[in-house]
Parts: structure tokens; C-alpha cells; sequence
């Protein structure tokens, strides 16, 4: 992807097996950040890196 330095290669995440989910309500983003963050995240969906999910226990809020 045009902008990444070097090979990231394959993130792997191991989970716990016995884990529960935990909930929280999400935090809202800052304004000033919006429209950037979803650029990224359109550049990112096209270039492969990430995927969407329809619904998942497990979600993780994002850090800008």
C-alpha cells in the first residue's frame, strides 16, 4: 500500500479461550478527525488490510 514503510506481513491475535466479551459504549469521535479517519479507513479497506464484519462479539475501539 502507497504510504506503509516496509513488509507488515500477517497480524496474528490469540484470544484466550475462556474469554468473555466485555461492553462498553463506544467513544464518539472528534469532528475535526471524521472525515480523515474515514479516508483512511476506505484506503485501508482497498488495499486489502482490513475487511468488514458483519457482527462480532469482539470489537475494539479505534485510536486516532
Amino acid at each position: 500500500m502507497k504510504g506503509m514503510e516496509g513488509s507488515l506481513g500477517e497480524m496474528k491475535i490469540q484470544f484466550i479461550l475462556d474469554a468473555k466479551p466485555v461492553k462498553k459504549r463506544p467513544c464518539r469521535l472528534n469532528p475535526k478527525y471524521k472525515e480523515k479517519v474515514h479516508k483512511e479507513l476506505d484506503r485501508m479497506l482497498d488495499a486489502g488490510i482490513l475487511f468488514l464484519v458483519e457482527e462480532s462479539e469482539w470489537i475494539n475501539p479505534m485510536v486516532v
